[in-house]
């Protein structure tokens, strides 16, 4: 494939716009293997709005998480779909008021301000903190359970000011850790508040932006039709509910707005600079045409790279390289670990080769789970029956009891009810069943 750039060069942060959730996901593991450049996951929503159905939990956490980094101009690189492009969401408008709450020692939050930030962003207040999504208030102390954190915090405050900020044990209730500033996301991005606003993705990235299309056709078609579904469900929803307008962008707003970022797409347009991406060479376990492929690249200057599971695969391509194409071979091609759905080779003035194992070897792809994903799913437990023992990474043995619905900020979730020695009960949320 060949991407054409404008003539004004490339701006910050990239937002990359795929066609599915799954390419997303998959785009954003690649990035996060080939370079530590700050890059963020915004996936559509599962459900349209005035649906009466659960929202997923772990979509709504990398949400927020790649809209605050957004804000904060941490995101350098954003991955998204056409659709989430257009979705409003209740952002932050408050004087002073940011998306994540961020608190270190020394600062001078207050202890009832805290309290009631804490509120607004979605926490449910609790006698004891065992779960994500809520907050404790004991007299001059705060405990909270945010997304992204392994442990709730405990943040001590002398009057108003923060005094020390310590991860705990939720089960056990004792200190882990020390910190000198911790940084706590919403749970939930509630509409209608007077202090949020809903805006687009679009409504909210900066001038700077450059867009990466990957099918502006198709990418253009999904608004449309997520626009007639949205007034569809508005006309079922009766005349209380909120105006189309405040939940998802008009296509002819967002095709506005789009016109103002700079854009990188696949095909048409003027071609003032162009890059040359293609497939990687299909090796199909011929490692002769492997050896033959890179040893024409060494020739070239060209860069090669192999991206491999575990030492164990690097450890026998070195093998190979070295007693097919010699230790020269061997030492001009870098192996690394790491997940990337597939090789691809870039042409022009400084030409790169990236190559995987899985292709090489004609294996399966396992892609690694993205951020705030287990590798466990429900299913998967369905064969452990209550009473049965479980291991916790972090608690130790318990006795597995069963699964629970219980209520997060507002959102119903899953989650394994473990008992612990005096009848303490641990509910782990779906979300983090990697921890068994």
């Amino acid at each position: 494939m060949t991407i054409s750039l404008g003539e004004e060069g490339i701006a910050s942060p990239i937002v990359i716009v795929a066609n599915t959730p799954g390419r997303v996901d998959e785009i954003h593991t690649d990035l996060e293997t080939l370079a530590d450049a700050g890059s963020r996951c915004f996936q559509q929503r599962e459900t349209l709005p005035y649906e009466d159905s659960d929202p997923h939990i772990e979509i709504a956490a990398q949400r927020v998480d790649a809209l605050a980094a957004l804000l904060a101009g941490r995101a350098k690189i954003l991955v998204t779909t056409g659709r989430a492009l257009a979705e409003r969401t209740p952002v932050p408008v408050a004087s002073g008021e940011t998306l994540a709450l961020t608190l270190a020692v020394g600062d001078e939050p207050g202890l009832g301000p805290l309290a009631e930030r804490l509120e607004r962003m979605g926490f449910q207040r609790v006698g004891t903190v065992r779960e994500i999504g809520e907050y404790a208030v004991r007299g001059g102390i705060v405990d909270v359970f945010a997304f992204g954190h392994r442990a709730p915090v405990r943040v001590e405050l002398w009057g108003d000011d923060i005094e020390s900020i310590r991860s705990f044990d939720a089960l056990t209730q004792r200190s882990t850790e020390t910190h000198q500033h911790t940084e706590i996301l919403p749970i939930a991005l509630a509409q209608g508040k007077a202090t949020t606003e809903s805006r687009s993705l679009l409504e909210i990235l900066p001038t700077t932006t450059l867009l990466i299309r990957l099918d502006p056709d198709r990418e253009e078609a999904t608004r449309t039709h997520l626009w007639m579904e949205v007034r569809e469900a508005r006309e079922r929803a009766g005349p209380g509910a909120s105006p189309i307008e405040t939940l998802v962008a008009s296509p002819e707003a967002c095709e506005r707005q789009i016109r103002a970022f700079r854009q990188l797409t696949l095909a048409g347009g003027p071609r003032e600079r162009e890059l040359s991406v293609e497939p990687p060479p299909d090796i199909d376990r011929d490692l002769g045409r492997l050896v033959q492929r890179l040893a024409a690249s060494m020739d070239t200057g060209e860069q090669v790279a192999i991206v491999c599971d575990n030492d164990g695969q690097i450890e026998r391509l070195e093998e190979i390289l070295r007693e097919r194409g010699g230790a020269t071979l061997a030492r001009y091609v870098t192996l690394g670990i790491g997940s990337l759905s597939g090789g691809f080779q870039v042409g022009g003035s400084h030409p790169l080769l990236i190559l995987t194992d899985h292709e090489i070897f004609r294996r399966s792809y396992r892609r690694a789970r993205p951020r705030f994903r287990g590798a466990a799913t429900l299913e998967s437990i369905a064969s452990i029956r209550p009473g049965e023992y479980v291991v916790h990474m972090d608690h130790g043995i318990g006795r597995y009891r069963g699964i629970e619905r219980v209520e997060i900020g507002g959102e119903t979730i899953e989650t394994l009810e473990i008992e612990y020695a005096q009848g303490e009960l641990l509910r782990l949320p779906h979300y983090r069943l990697d921890l068994i």
